[in-house]
């Protein structure tokens, strides 16, 4: 199985990478996304059916501040996306893992 890497980035990297059909990892600002039990990130990619309504990627961070964030999790949302080359992020089973 080949490695995932990740790499943490902005707002403006994330909606271009959403854009051009990549996925993009959503976590809380206070979510422990080293966390194997939890999980916290929550993948979004843009939707390549045409029979169903797609949401724009305003939309989908919107409903994951909605019913994510909070006093106890934070109220920012961090953004990470896929990495060709090595970085010291992987991805292993839906959160990260320092390499």
């Amino acid at each position: 199985m080949e490695k995932e890497y990740v790499r943490k980035c902005n707002i403006n990297t994330a909606k271009k990478e959403y854009e051009n059909g990549g996925i993009v990892y959503l976590a809380t600002t206070k979510a422990n996304i080293f966390s194997e039990f939890w999980g916290f990130l929550n993948p979004i990619k843009k939707n390549t059916d045409s029979q169903e309504v797609e949401m724009g990627f305003e939309s989908l961070v919107n409903s994951f501040k909605h019913y994510n964030c909070g006093n106890e999790m934070g109220y920012g949302v961090k953004y990470f996306i896929l990495s060709s080359t090595p970085t010291k992020y992987m991805l292993k089973n839906n959160s990260i893992v320092e390499v």
